[in-house]
């Protein structure tokens, strides 16, 4: 019974995670932020514990950053919560479907684990 219920509680999570991330704006260029400004933005948003802020900053990093931000994104994703993965998966999808894949696979992983 014990067991279920806990199953229930990482089910309710990752769907209530899930359903939060659905309602984000999709990726555009909207900010107009140079990589260096996005990297500090995003480290920023660790230390003030503003996730929200985070998931959109990583959602809509701008195509003239995309190329220096994913890859320094990618070597800090053990530092970041679970939903900055699965913006990092989101924001992959259209370029690189395979990587978007092994990105959300991860944030399930890190999710199930921090719930443990």
């Amino acid at each position: 019974m014990k067991s279920s219920g806990r199953i229930y509680l990482h089910l309710s999570v990752t769907l209530i995670g899930l359903l939060a991330l659905s309602g984000c704006k999709t990726t555009s260029e909207g900010w107009v932020l140079g990589a260096d400004r996005t990297k500090n933005a995003i480290e920023q948003t660790l230390v003030e514990d503003d996730w929200t802020i985070g998931v959109a900053l990583i959602r809509n990093i701008p195509k003239k950053a995309y190329a220096d931000v994913m890859p320094w994104l990618k070597d800090r994703a053990h530092t970041f919560p679970p939903v900055y993965l699965y913006a990092m998966a989101d924001r992959l999808y259209k370029k690189d479907k395979e990587s978007a894949a092994h990105w959300y696979a991860a944030a399930r992983v890190r999710h199930a684990y921090d719930l443990l």
